[in-house]
Parts: structure tokens; C-alpha cells; sequence
């Protein structure tokens, strides 16, 4: 008997102790400094059983495609090619871009409504409107909204992190969210939102609000706004951007922690999403280093609930026009090889040239029927990618690796899976490339 009430006694002991620490879990985690997502959050990918391998009980079939000699372990892959992985995406934003960026002066007075200087931002071609919005911002929404990624990593200057939420809080609800892609219904009018008003929800979504015109939407934001802006980058490396109210959550509303634990859990529809500042490095590569590695604290605290693997989807803010890339087809192939890009025939006759004196002339020509020029984004294999990169670190070749690929092809054991990019999906690099982007993006967002 006096065993069978120890029992009962311990067990009530431990309800009580269940109850008290579900009941405080959100309090705790909203004192917590810096925490965020981690790379598990909330959006799911389904990929079809049909032509996909999977791991059965923890040995991989032959889904992932590993050379022989691979050094990748099967579980690297194998756990990304389950029927639900997730996926986040690292948007490189910190570049100064020296080929046009000194060219961006000339912006100013030239009376080209089309294409602008932002006052108060950086003078750099991620901060250039093009049809009113900032460069980067098209990319941006393109990946916050996109079901198939639970996180956006943006890699960026810290001094132009406030600049960074600013921007996404004001103009990411200006990009449209349907076109001529992505929307199901080709008779779907596609509509500016320059033309449509804004309402603000004083009290949350419930709240009827009130409206103002969408052309009159205050930037920069007012001084209380900039102060939030300012409190919360203080503490936090990250905010939560809301996809319904199309606007960036902080610590300061009253609806921060209840939104991080749901950015946090899994969902398939998840209307917030964690958006973390990573700080941008001395060149491309150490970006994405530091943003395949950024930790929060709450990766530490929730360890249990999150994933050491995910797809990495890395992606060059130059490119706004992302719209075109078939993204879902780009994190299929990378969970069968580890590593899928984005290519695009090369039409141009390709020759190798030689220095002969102050002379340049022919060495040969090249075949251009293997000839590839590749784009962004890229997917990988989180793992994969950080392996590829320690490695370059390691033998210092570095210099000569232009995109992410690069590094995984160095390693000499693994495959790059080519999926079909698209001529639209220009990189920003020379003073011409603003007016054929000005083109292109009218034509993908306002027709």
C-alpha cells in the first residue's frame, strides 16, 4: 500500500511540474536575448513518392546519388530526400557592387522616374527603385511568402541592418503577389498595388482600421516607428514578418512572443515567418559562411524542436526577378543530389583568348553546346554546403570560386544537378543591366 501512494504522489508531482512549465513556456521565452528560428520553423516541402527515394531505417536508397568514394555521409542526404524537409533561404545583401555602384550618382537628377536613388539609404544597387521599390525587396518577397521556406536569412552590413527592416517594412507589401508565374488562373489580373490603398490595423487584424492611400504609405516611417526599429535591433538579430498584415512584427507589440512560437512550430500555411539579420562578410563566400552558421539563442533553448539539416537556398539580391526560377523544381533535385542550380544555354559563340604583347588574340573556341551560364538561387544540403566551404577554407581556394556550386565542386566527390533558369533572371551588374531590368520588371509585376 505505502509503495502504491509513493506512486500516486509522484505522479501528481509531476503533473503539477508538466502543468507549471507549459504554463510559463511563453513568458521564458520571451525574455530570452536573440532568439529565433531555427532552420525546422513551420513550412514544409512535399515532394511527390513517384521517382523519389527515401531513407528507410536510417539507410539511404539510391535517391541521393553520391559518387563512388563520396566522402558525404548517406544520413546528409537521406534526411533531406524525406517526403517533409524544410528549407530557408539566405539572401546575399551586402555587396557594394564596385562595377555600377560608382556609376549610381548618376541616378540623381537624370529624370527617370523608373529608376531612382532611395534617400536616406546606401548608395548600392540593392537599395536602387526600380518601379518603386527597392531591388532587394523583389526578391525578398518572393522568398517570405513562398510556402516552400520557413526562414529568410538576410546577409547584410550590420550599420544597415535598421535600414534593412525599414525597407522590408515599408515595401515588401508593394510587390505583387500574384503575376504571370505564379499565379494559377492565367485570366487573374494582375494588379499594381501602387494604385491600391493600405489599410492600418490600429488593434490587430480584427480591428476594421482605417485607410490610406497606397502612393501615400510614409517612408521613411515616423520617429516612433524608427525608435522600435532601434529597441528591438538592440536585442534581437531578427524580427517576425507577418503575411497577413504584409508588415514586420517586433518585440515591442504585444503579439511578439505568441508569434516567434508560432513561426516556431510546424505548420503548412504559417502567417509569420522569422527573418533573421546575419552579419555580411568581406566577400560573398564569408556572407553565406556567416549566415550557414549564425546561431540564435533559441536554436540552443529549443534545440529538441529543430533540425541540424535543411535545404539552403542561396540567392543573390541583384536578381530581383527570382519570380521566373521554378524554385520547388531546384529543392527536388537537391534533395536527390545534394546540390541543384539554376542554368541557362549559352547562345554566344565562346573564345579563349591569350596574351600576346598589348595583343589579346584567339586561342580557341570554345563548344558551346556543353556551355552553361548559371543563375541564383542555389539549394543545398545545409551540410553539404558547410562541408564544401570549411574545405575551401582549409586549402585556400577560395579566390577562384565564384558562386556557391563552386565550392561543392571542389570537393571532387560530388554532383551539381543543372535545372532550367531563365534569360529574365538577370544579375544587376553593369549601368545597362538597370534598364533591361527596368523592362523585365515591368513586365513580370506590372504589365
Amino acid at each position: 500500500m505505502s509503495v502504491w501512494l509513493v506512486q500516486c504522489v509522484l505522479i501528481c508531482v509531476c503533473w503539477q511540474l508538466v502543468q507549471a512549465f507549459s504554463g510559463h513556456m511563453t513568458s521564458y521565452i520571451s525574455h530570452l536575448p536573440n532568439y529565433g528560428n531555427k532552420t525546422s520553423a513551420f513550412s514544409r516541402i512535399h515532394f511527390p513518392r513517384e521517382g523519389r527515394n527515401y531513407a528507410i531505417n536510417g539507410s539511404c536508397t539510391s535517391g541521393c546519388h553520391p559518387h563512388p568514394g563520396s566522402t558525404r555521409h548517406k544520413s546528409e542526404c537521406c534526411e533531406l530526400a524525406s517526403s517533409k524537409s524544410f528549407a530557408k533561404a539566405i539572401l546575399v545583401c551586402g555587396g557594394v557592387g564596385t562595377r555600377l555602384n560608382g556609376q549610381l550618382e548618376r541616378l540623381r537628377g537624370s529624370g527617370n522616374k523608373d529608376i531612382t536613388l532611395l534617400e536616406g539609404c546606401p548608395v548600392s544597387k540593392q537599395f536602387v527603385l526600380i518601379q518603386g521599390i527597392p531591388v532587394f525587396i523583389y526578391s525578398f518577397a518572393e522568398l517570405v511568402r513562398s510556402p516552400l521556406l520557413s526562414e529568410v536569412v538576410i546577409g547584410t552590413k550590420p550599420e544597415w541592418n535598421m535600414k534593412i527592416l525599414e525597407l522590408v517594412d515599408t515595401y515588401t507589401q508593394r510587390v505583387p503577389q500574384y503575376g504571370t508565374l505564379s499565379s494559377d488562373d492565367p485570366d487573374t489580373p494582375i494588379i499594381n498595388p501602387l494604385q491600391q490603398d493600405y489599410i492600418i490595423h490600429v488593434n490587430g487584424a480584427d480591428d476594421a482600421g482605417y485607410i490610406i492611400p497606397r502612393d501615400q504609405i510614409p517612408y521613411p516611417v515616423d520617429s516612433a516607428r524608427l525608435q522600435e526599429y532601434e529597441t528591438h535591433l538592440e536585442t534581437f538579430s531578427y524580427f517576425v514578418y507577418d503575411l497577413e498584415e504584409q508588415r514586420c512584427l517586433l518585440s515591442s507589440s504585444p503579439s511578439w512572443a505568441d508569434a516567434v512560437l508560432s513561426a516556431i512550430r510546424d505548420g503548412p500555411h504559417p502567417r509569420y515567418k522569422i527573418v533573421t539579420l546575419s552579419p555580411s562578410g568581406e566577400t560573398r563566400a564569408m556572407t553565406v559562411y556567416n549566415a550557414l552558421m549564425h546561431e540564435k539563442s533559441v536554436d540552443l533553448y529549443l534545440r529538441s524542436c529543430c533540425r541540424t539539416e535543411y535545404f539552403a537556398l542561396v540567392h543573390d539580391s541583384a536578381r530581383p526577378l527570382v519570380r521566373r526560377i521554378d524554385v520547388k523544381k531546384l529543392l527536388s533535385k537537391a534533395a536527390e543530389f545534394g546540390a541543384a542550380i539554376p542554368a541557362v544555354n549559352i547562345s554566344d559563340t565562346i573564345k579563349v583568348g591569350k596574351s600576346e604583347g598589348v595583343q589579346t588574340i584567339v586561342s580557341n573556341t570554345l563548344d558551346r553546346s556543353s556551355l552553361y551560364a548559371i543563375q541564383t538561387p542555389q539549394a543545398f544540403c545545409s551540410s553539404l554546403l558547410k562541408r564544401a566551404y570549411d574545405s575551401a577554407f582549409e586549402t585556400g581556394s577560395m579566390a577562384h570560386l565564384t558562386d556557391d556550386s563552386s565550392f561543392v565542386e571542389q570537393l571532387g566527390t560530388e554532383r551539381v544537378a543543372l535545372v532550367p533558369g531563365h534569360r529574365m533572371n538577370i544579375k544587376l551588374t553593369t549601368w545597362e543591366d538597370l534598364a533591361v531590368c527596368n523592362s523585365y520588371l515591368k513586365e513580370v509585376y506590372f504589365p
